[in-house]
């Protein structure tokens, strides 16, 4: 039988905490309405949505959007067909 030993090198500290980062770093590539947690869902509780007008600067042009609960576009529903649902707007 032979023993195999493995050493852990600066090398491979290096090469695992890069891959870690990339792999972090991913969902701010994801838009907004995609991200997990930002969804708003019928869980058999209300759902809460805060629709405000936003502004932004879009290639040194100022723009103006509806924003839900902050976001542009605003967070994905998903609701069963056939599903009661409770939303609360705020406006």
């Amino acid at each position: 039988m032979t023993s195999t030993t493995h050493h852990f090198t600066r090398r491979h500290f290096l090469r695992n905490t890069a891959a870690v980062s990339v792999l972090a770093g991913l969902e701010s590539l994801v838009p907004a309405y995609a991200r997990p947690g930002k969804k708003a869902r019928a869980t058999g509780g209300p759902m809460e949505l805060t629709i405000d007008k936003q502004s932004s600067d879009i290639g040194g042009r100022r723009a103006s959007a509806i924003a839900v609960n902050g976001t542009v576009p605003g967070p994905l529903v998903r609701l069963r067909e056939g599903q009661d649902a409770i939303i609360h707007v705020t406006n």
